[in-house]
C-alpha cells in the first residue's frame, strides 16, 4: 500500500506542475488581446486620418482659400461697393437735413416749411460764407446733432416691445452700483438681459432695426460684461444678417464680428480661471474645456510632475532636430499647431489634455506598441471627441462663401449670390434719396416762390431717418 502512495517530494513536484500550467493560462489569455489591441488600433487610424484630412482643409480654408477669396471679392465688388458708398454718403446728407427738420419742428413747434426755410438759408450762408461763418454754423449743427441723438436714443429704447416674454432676470447690489457710472441704466440692461430666444428673434424682422438693436446690444453687454448674452442674441441673428453684419465689422475693424465675439469670450474664460486659480493657495484649480460642459481639475504637485515628464517626451518626439526634414516641411503648420497647444496645456496644468496631445502624437508616429490596451482605448476615444470638435468647426466654414474657393471652377454663382445685398442696399438707398429729394424740391420751390404756407405738401416722419450700416 505504501508503494502505491505518492511521496511528498513527488506531490509537491505536481503541485508545483499545476501552478505552472495555472500561471501560463492566465498568460496566454493576457497575451491573447491581440484581436481587442488591433481593433483599437485600427479604430485609432480611421478618426486621425479623418482629423488630418479635416485639419488640412482648415488649414488651406485659413491660408489660401480665404486669401484668394479676399482678394477677389475686393476686386470684384469694388464698384458696387463705391456705388453704394456714395448713395449712402448721398443719403447721409439729405438725411441730416431732415432729421435737423424734425428737431426744429418737435422742439420749437416750426411748421415744415418754416423749418426748411431756416436750414435752406442756413445751409446757402454756409455755401457763400467765410470760415468765420461756416464755423458758426458747423457749431449750430453740432449743437442740434447733439439734441438728435438724444432724440433718437429715446426712439431707440422706444422699440422695445412692452409685451414681450421675459424670463426673469434681477442685477445684484454691487452690479446696480457699477451701472451708476455708465452711459445705460439697469433698466435698459434688464430689459435686453430678460429677454427670451422668440423676443430677440422679433428684433431681426427688418433690416434697419436688425442693426439698431445688434449694435445697442452690443454697445450695453459688453460694457455690463455679460458675454453669454450677446453670444446667444448673435447665434439667433438670420444668417443673412450675421454675413451683413461681419462684413460691416471687416469693412471698419478688420475683422469680423464673429471672430470678435470669439475672442472677447477666450478672454473672458481666461479672465475667470485667473480669479479662481487664486481662491486656492494650496493647489490650482484650472477649467479645462471639455466636449459638452467645463470640468474643473485641482492639479497637485504629483500631477504637475506627471505633466512636466509628458512635456519633455513631447518636445523630444516633435523637435525638429529629431524629425525627418522633409516630414517637417510638409507638415510644418501641423507640429507648430501641436507644440502650441503642449505649452498652452502645460502652462494651464491640463493633465488629461496633455496625455491626449501626447497620444495623439503617437497616433501621427503610429508607434501603437508604446501604448496599453487601456491607453489605446483613451486614445480612441480622444480622438473621436476631437473629430467632433472638427465636424462642428467644418460646419462652420462650410457656410463662409471662401470655403474651397480655390477649387471652385466657376465663381459666376457666388458673385450673383453675394451682389444681392449691395443691389437690395442700392435699391432701398436710392427710394428713400428719392423720397427725401421729391420733399425737399416741393419745399424749396415753395420757399423760392416765396409763398406762406403752413404746412408742406407732404407730413413729415414722426422720428429722425436713421443712417445705413453697410
Amino acid at each position: 500500500m505504501g508503494k502505491n502512495m505518492l511521496s511528498a517530494k513527488e506531490q509537491r513536484r505536481i503541485k508545483y506542475q499545476i501552478k505552472r500550467s495555472e500561471s501560463a493560462t492566465r498568460s496566454l489569455l493576457v497575451i491573447d488581446n491581440t484581436p481587442l489591441r488591433n481593433h483599437e488600433i485600427k479604430l485609432a487610424k480611421t478618426s486621425f486620418k479623418k482629423i488630418d484630412q479635416l485639419e488640412r482643409a482648415i488649414l488651406n480654408f485659413e491660408d489660401k482659400d480665404q486669401k484668394l477669396f479676399n482678394e477677389w471679392y475686393a476686386l470684384t465688388f469694388r464698384g458696387l461697393q463705391t456705388e453704394t458708398e456714395g448713395r449712402r454718403q448721398e443719403y447721409l446728407k439729405l438725411a441730416d437735413f431732415h432729421n435737423q427738420m424734425v428737431y426744429l419742428i418737435k422742439e420749437y413747434e416750426y411748421s415744415d416749411l418754416e423749418a426748411f426755410k431756416i436750414l435752406f438759408e442756413e445751409e446757402q450762408k454756409y455755401e457763400s460764407g467765410d470760415e468765420k461763418t461756416r464755423h458758426a454754423i458747423n457749431e449750430k449743427r453740432a449743437q442740434r446733432n447733439k439734441a438728435l441723438e438724444k432724440l433718437m436714443k429715446n426712439y431707440s429704447h422706444s422699440n422695445f416691445d412692452s409685451s414681450d416674454d421675459f424670463d426673469g432676470f434681477d442685477l445684484d447690489d454691487d452690479e446696480n452700483d457699477d451701472l451708476q457710472e455708465l452711459d445705460f441704466s439697469q433698466e435698459e440692461l434688464n430689459q435686453i438681459l430678460n429677454m427670451n430666444p422668440d423676443s430677440i428673434k422679433k428684433k431681426f424682422k427688418s433690416f434697419e432695426s436688425s442693426f439698431d438693436f445688434m449694435e445697442m446690444a452690443i454697445h450695453i453687454l459688453l460694457k455690463a460684461n455679460q458675454i453669454k448674452k450677446l453670444r446667444q442674441i448673435w447665434d439667433l441673428a438670420p444668417k443673412n444678417f450675421q454675413r451683413e453684419f461681419n462684413q460691416a465689422g471687416k469693412k471698419g475693424m478688420g475683422k469680423t464680428f464673429d471672430s470678435i465675439l470669439t475672442d472677447l469670450e477666450s478672454t473672458y474664460e481666461e479672465i475667470q480661471e485667473e480669479e479662481s486659480s487664486d481662491e486656492d493657495e494650496n493647489s490650482f484649480s484650472f477649467e479645462y474645456k471639455g466636449s459638452n460642459q467645463h470640468k474643473v481639475e485641482k492639479i497637485n504637485e504629483n500631477e504637475l510632475l506627471e505633466i512636466t515628464a509628458i512635456y519633455r517626451k513631447i518636445v523630444r518626439k516633435i523637435h525638429p532636430d529629431h524629425i525627418d526634414p522633409e516630414i517637417l516641411r510638409k507638415r510644418k503648420s501641423w507640429f507648430d499647431q501641436i507644440w502650441k497647444r503642449s505649452l498652452m496645456a502645460k502652462e494651464r496644468g491640463h493633465l488629461q489634455e496633455i496625455q491626449q496631445i501626447y497620444a495623439k502624437i503617437l497616433a501621427a508616429f503610429q508607434e501603437y506598441e508604446s501604448l496599453s490596451f487601456f491607453e489605446l482605448s483613451s486614445l480612441t476615444s480622444s480622438l473621436n471627441q476631437e473629430l467632433d470638435h472638427l465636424k462642428l468647426q467644418t460646419k462652420n466654414l462650410r457656410s463662409h462663401p471662401a470655403w474651397k474657393f480655390s477649387e471652385k471652377k466657376s465663381l459666376k454663382q457666388l458673385e450673383q449670390k453675394l451682389a444681392k445685398p449691395f443691389l437690395e442696399q442700392l435699391a432701398k438707398l436710392n427710394e428713400d434719396i428719392e423720397e427725401l429729394l421729391t420733399i425737399r424740391n416741393i419745399l424749396k420751390t415753395v420757399v423760392q416762390m416765396g409763398t406762406r404756407r403752413t404746412k408742406g405738401p407732404k407730413k413729415q416722419r414722426a422720428h429722425p431717418r436713421r443712417p445705413y450700416d453697410i
